[in-house]
C-alpha cells in the first residue's frame, strides 16, 4: 500500500497527521497495520467503539494515537498523552506532505 501523508489539525486545534485516501470501518485494521509498520510503531492497545477505532502505540519515548472515527473517515495520527506535538512535525519531516 502506498502510502502518502499531509499535516491538519484536529476540531480541538491539536496537529495530526493524516495518511492521505478515505477509509471505511473495515479498512481500518490493514491501512493503521501499514501506516504503524511504516513509522516502525508498536502497538500497546487497540479499542473500538461504535463510531471511533483507537490504536495507542509507541514509537521510542513517544506516544501516539493512531485513529479513524465516523466524521472524518480516514486513518489519523496525533500525539498522546504527554507527548508533545513536535513529535507529529519530527514524523512529518520524514514524509513527502502537503
Amino acid at each position: 500500500m502506498n502510502l502518502r501523508f499531509r499535516k491538519d489539525r484536529t476540531a480541538t486545534g491539536k496537529l495530526e497527521l493524516v495518511a492521505i485516501g478515505e477509509c471505511t470501518w473495515d479498512d481500518f485494521p490493514k491501512r493503521a497495520e501499514t501506516v504503524v509498520n511504516h513509522f516502525g510503531m508498536d502497538v500497546v492497545n487497540k479499542t473500538d467503539g461504535q463510531d471511533e477505532r483507537l490504536w495507542i502505540t509507541r514509537f521510542g519515548r513517544s506516544k501516539f494515537c493512531v485513529s479513524w472515527d465516523i466524521w472524518f473517515p480516514e486513518v489519523s495520527i496525533i500525539a498522546w498523552e504527554d507527548t508533545p506535538d513536535t513529535a507529529i512535525e519530527q514524523l512529518a519531516a520524514t514524509q513527502l506532505t502537503t
